[in-house]
């Protein structure tokens, strides 16, 4: 019985972790993103 228990709380474990790693890839993508839109209008606002 104490084994299912710990095999459970370490599922959650790594699903937690795998979570938080795809979470934190999708935001660092995003904020690339908005740093090169950011980039663009900047070099669009020198141009003129």
């Amino acid at each position: 019985m104490h084994g299912i228990i710990g095999f459970i709380i370490i599922g959650a474990c790594v699903c937690a972790a795998v979570l938080a790693a795809v979470l934190f890839i999708r935001d660092v993508k995003s904020s690339q993103r908005a740093a090169e839109k950011r980039r663009r209008l900047a070099s669009r606002l020198m141009g003129k």
